[in-house]
């Protein structure tokens, strides 16, 4: 077996898998894991935030420490949920922006989360 042959079988077997690679792996799908993210970056920032509040702890946000006087933890819904839709609208207006809002709202929330787990410990 001559190694341009062995070269040219792997090269090809690459190119197949590339292919393969660029069907499953498109935009849409990266923006969707995206958007994913920002939804288990919400739910892991609301929870942490209601944990850390049950323990003692104060909310940082002053917008979302006056709402949770006013409403109790129904604000961190309630305040949220118009800053996800925003985001959405957004991304319906200029679609180019699908992956910016995502993206930072993921980073975000996951983010905030993370330090709400690291002040609790």
């Amino acid at each position: 077996m001559n190694s341009e042959y062995t070269v040219e079988r792997a090269t090809n077997a690459v190119e197949r898998y590339r292919h393969r690679i660029d069907q499953s792996v498109t935009a849409g799908r990266i923006e969707l894991l995206l958007w994913g993210a920002v939804l288990a970056g919400l739910v892991a920032d609301m929870a942490t935030t209601t944990v850390g509040l049950e323990a003692g702890l104060t909310e940082g946000n002053p917008l979302m420490r006056w709402g949770i006087s006013v409403w109790g933890p129904a604000a961190l819904v309630g305040l949220k949920v118009p800053i996800v839709a925003v985001a959405v609208g957004l991304r319906l207006y200029r679609v180019d922006f699908g992956y910016a809002a995502a993206l930072g709202l993921a980073v975000l929330w996951n983010v905030v989360a993370a330090i709400n787990v690291v002040a609790m410990v």
